[in-house]
Parts: structure tokens; C-alpha cells; sequence
């Protein structure tokens, strides 16, 4: 585990930790980290190392934190850092860190993977994309997802009654 932080004096030290590239495709990712006390999140990044001129915003105040970065060009390496500020307005970072997209029609390797995200007020459903069984449904949905036909679809989910 990586951490980042310390200082604070008043007990206990904020700390930003594990920051990770959790899905990546040709035009989005995803980052998430934890930190030890509920803090705000940002992500900054940008195509410099030297000049992270863009941002994402965290929703809400919390020690798990994950931020979707849209509109990404494929092929491409970013640069990121995550900032954190306690609810006191003390403020952390990490160190830069590096990713990059994938190619157009690229399938990642290891743990990650061409994914579709649905953002609920429940929390994110994450739709893995596996090309060999069903190639044509998963070209099929990439377009779709990427054209964003599905953008402001209400989604049902059905739950096991209980008895």
C-alpha cells in the first residue's frame, strides 16, 4: 500500500491511499483510492506532467473515493493526482502518477477491461465487456455506449422478495 500525507497534528493524520487506475478503455477511466478520514476528492490531470489542467470532482464527503475521466483520446498517456481535503480545508496530493488509454478496439490486459458504468444514487454498476463469447453484442454496446444512446435511461433493478 502507498499512502500520502501526515501532518495534520490534531490526531489524526490524513492519508490518501492505494490510488488506482480501476477500469481503463479508449476513452474513459476510472480512479479510486481510500483515505483514512472522510474527505473531499478531486482528480487533476491533464497530458503534461507539468500542467494537470483539468479536473474531476468526487461527489460528497467519504474514505472511498472513485472518479469516471470521460472523453479521453485513445492511445494516449494522462497525467493525474489525486487531492483530498479534510472538512478542517487541509489539503493532501499524491505524487503524479501516469495512465494510458487504450486503443481503439484494444482489449486491456490483466484486471482491467472495456467496461460500461451505470451511475445510480445506489452506487455504480460496472457491465464487463467480453469479446470472445459474444463479439458482435459487445461491438454492438461499445457503439451504443459511446454514442451514450442509453444516457438518461431509467434502469430497474429486481431484487429476491423475502419471505
Amino acid at each position: 500500500m502507498v499512502e500520502w500525507g501526515g501532518g495534520e497534528g490534531n490526531g489524526v493524520d490524513p492519508t490518501i491511499s492505494d490510488p488506482t487506475v480501476a477500469m481503463i478503455s479508449s476513452t474513459d477511466a476510472r480512479i479510486s483510492w481510500q483515505t483514512n478520514v472522510p474527505m473531499e476528492g478531486v482528480v487533476q490531470y491533464g497530458t503534461s506532467e507539468t500542467a494537470l489542467d483539468m479536473s474531476v470532482v468526487a461527489g460528497g464527503v467519504t474514505g472511498t473515493h472513485s472518479i469516471s475521466i470521460d472523453g479521453l483520446e485513445a492511445g494516449t498517456d494522462y497525467y493525474y493526482k489525486v487531492v483530498a481535503k479534510t472538512e478542517s480545508g487541509r489539503e493532501i496530493e499524491t505524487e503524479v502518477l501516469t495512465l494510458r488509454t487504450l486503443e481503439e478496439g484494444e482489449i486491456a490486459a490483466d484486471n482491467t477491461y472495456e467496461v460500461a458504468i451505470i451511475e445510480t444514487k445506489f452506487g455504480d454498476i460496472v457491465i464487463r465487456f467480453l469479446e470472445a463469447p459474444a463479439p458482435v453484442h459487445t461491438e454492438n454496446s461499445n457503439k451504443l455506449a459511446r454514442a451514450g444512446f442509453n444516457n438518461g435511461t431509467t434502469v430497474h433493478r429486481a431484487t429476491p422478495a423475502t419471505r
